[in-house]
């Protein structure tokens, strides 16, 4: 093949793949509480992507959507009932749907097994005291018996606290 060929081939391609709809490449986490975050990793053209998931476990069944709109490329669903069917079992099916060039719908999708995707709300409400040369700390957890008795028994959390610039601070 000549370079002429080559190059003529290379640029037909190269004008092909920029007016089509990437694939979104989705990828979703979750709080393990009420939320699903799901985002695209591959942008594609400017255009809204809408997400829409399907979430089980062995006996029930929830789903949820949200859009996201360029150029922010994530957004958040909480469906309704969704604590209902939180278990290490769960699995979601996660589809982006988005329009190509011609205006038809493409759709991408992704399976999901919850507890492989968990990404742990922060404590709340911490505080830091000093008294008799020691220091406490403590903080409130979103994470609670009542609320979300498959992780509770599971979770630690790790404190850092170091010097900046003469003050003690918490990471």
């Amino acid at each position: 093949m000549s370079v002429q060929q080559t190059a003529f081939i290379s640029l037909v391609l190269l004008a092909t793949f920029q007016h089509c709809a990437c694939v979104c490449n989705v990828t979703c986490s979750t709080d393990f509480i009420s939320a699903l975050n799901c985002s695209c990793s591959v942008h594609g053209p400017m255009l809204p992507y809408r997400v829409e998931a399907d979430c089980s476990d062995v006996l029930n069944r929830v789903n949820g959507s949200c859009e996201m709109r360029p150029p922010q490329l994530w957004c958040q669903m909480e469906p309704q009932n969704f604590s209902s069917i939180l278990s290490f079992g769960t699995n979601c099916r996660a589809r982006v749907k988005y329009p190509n060039a011609e205006g038809n719908e493409l759709e991408d999708y992704t399976h999901l097994t919850l507890y492989q995707h968990i990404r742990l709300l922060p404590p709340l409400d911490m505080q830091l005291t000093e008294g008799s040369g020691m220091y406490n700390l403590s903080w409130e957890m979103a994470y609670t018996e009542d609320e979300n008795f498959y992780l509770t028994p599971h979770l630690m959390y790790r404190v850092r606290i170091q010097a900046a610039e003469g003050l003690l601070k918490v990471t």
